[in-house]
């Protein structure tokens, strides 16, 4: 006679994890992201481009993930919900780091990623070779409107810095700064 025992434990997957968005009661989800402009390296006005490196930190909170991992755990990002952060003028962008999140015990999920490539931007190039231009990194919260997700500007009061050093010579780089606006992807809409 053979006997077999199996027993079966509870235990929580990533697998299992609620893929709603949190606060999904009609409070927005507060998003806060960080920009690390790390180089300039071209900028073409003819293409109306500029090459760039780009560090983002996004840092949200989820409850429904607090006390699942006793320290940080890593975790795909498309195992949990995520705002599904994007960049709006890329042209040929590459993400160098993988679509993964730390989930810390309390909930607090923190998503990194890093941008190497050609990003648009529009360019008044009249009073070249004195013109001025304004570059701009437009990430966005895929899918999710003002009232659903609200990205707030910075982690501890920094919202965006940049490298002192950059690899292009013949611009000089101003300050950077960060804001919150609607974006339209039609006139009108």
């Amino acid at each position: 006679a053979i006997l077999y025992c199996v027993a079966s434990v509870p235990a929580w997957s990533v697998a299992s994890a609620d893929q709603s968005r949190p606060g999904a009661e009609g409070v927005p989800t507060p998003i806060h992201v960080y920009l690390y402009l790390a180089d300039v390296f071209d900028v073409s006005g003819s293409d109306q481009i500029f090459n760039a490196d780009v560090v983002m930190l996004a840092q949200w909170r989820d409850p429904r993930l607090a006390g699942r991992w006793t320290g940080m755990h890593n975790v795909g990002l498309d195992e949990i919900w995520n705002p599904q952060l994007q960049l709006v003028n890329r042209r040929s962008v590459n993400a160098l780091l993988p679509m993964r999140a730390e989930v810390d015990p309390s909930g607090q999920v923190i998503y990194r990623q890093r941008w190497l490539g050609q990003f648009t931007t529009r360019m008044d190039l009249r009073n070249f070779p004195l013109d001025q231009q304004r570059f701009h990194i437009q990430v966005v919260s895929l899918g999710y409107s003002r009232e659903q997700v609200a990205l707030i500007p910075g982690i501890d009061g920094n919202p965006i810095v940049r490298a002192n050093d950059v690899s292009i010579t013949d611009w000089k780089l101003g300050p950077v700064k960060m804001q919150v606006a609607d974006y339209v992807s039609i006139p009108g809409a």
